[in-house]
């Protein structure tokens, strides 16, 4: 089972937080939490098979 959890502060620094797990296809290739080189400010795991990330 995933979980997901959000946090919905209108008019805060940071408006919206995510956070989640990810539990199935452990053999998946992923990368830890971290920030994208690609896509500025984009904090978060990776998927290193498919390139994107589960959430």
């Amino acid at each position: 089972m995933c979980l997901i959890t959000f946090a919905w502060q209108p008019g805060s620094a940071t408006p919206l937080k995510l956070a989640g797990n990810r539990d199935e296809f452990h053999a998946r290739p992923t990368a830890p939490l971290d920030y994208w080189q690609d896509v500025p400010g984009l904090l978060g795991g990776r998927d290193l098979l498919a390139g994107g990330t589960w959430l």
